[in-house]
């Protein structure tokens, strides 16, 4: 059985070989040629690294990244502080949950403002419309996790609602805190969703 050993002599003849062929095929290349432009091209690339000090990542993660447009995130409160504010009348509880939600259990004395009023942009639909823009609204949903009350917010931001918070843990923060919660009460907004 032959056994193949590697001669350098031959892989050169090979190669010269391949260059006859692609010469005949009618492509005259210069493979030194290209290999110079090759590491020409790999050098100027790696200078350009060391000299902006980003590398080929870095250059495309900071084109891919969007810059942020529109509202800002509100701000976040506690549940605690969500009912002192609400307690004294310095500020307004916003539910945005399903009025089904809504009606199972909420945070005491707050209005229901389903997230989909609110993308509608009914303004002038029951509750909203009673509502004076320079009021202070803590929005929440159902926990941590939901971000109904994040979305609700910047609804109402653009509704002209300018003093929006959200608060934190939703619905269930407020019961861990021990606060006050009303079950069954419809307002407005609940009334005419059921029409």
């Amino acid at each position: 059985m032959p056994t193949s050993t590697s001669n350098p002599g031959q892989k050169l003849a090979s190669a010269g070989n391949s260059s006859s062929v692609l010469a005949k095929a009618g492509l005259d290349v210069d493979l030194k040629r290209i290999a110079v432009m090759l590491v020409v091209g790999l050098a100027v690339g790696l200078i350009a690294d060391i000299f902006t000090g980003q590398n080929y990542q870095q250059r495309v993660a900071g084109s891919q990244a969007a810059p942020r447009q529109g509202p800002k995130p509100p701000p976040g409160i506690d549940a605690r502080t969500a009912h002192e504010l609400s307690s004294t009348g310095e500020a307004v509880l916003v539910d945005v949950r399903s009025a089904g939600s809504y009606r199972k259990e909420h945070a005491a004395a707050a209005i229901n403002l389903p997230e989909y009023v609110l993308a509608a942009k009914e303004k002038d639909a029951g509750v909203l419309a009673k509502v004076p823009k320079d009021t202070h609204l803590i929005v929440y949903c159902s926990s941590m996790q939901c971000s109904q009350a994040a979305r609700g917010a910047m609804l109402l931001n653009t509704l002209g609602y300018a003093k929006v918070s959200t608060m934190t843990g939703g619905i269930e923060g407020w019961k861990n805190a021990g606060l006050p919660t009303e079950k069954g009460q419809e307002n407005d907004t609940t009334r005419e969703e059921k029409k």
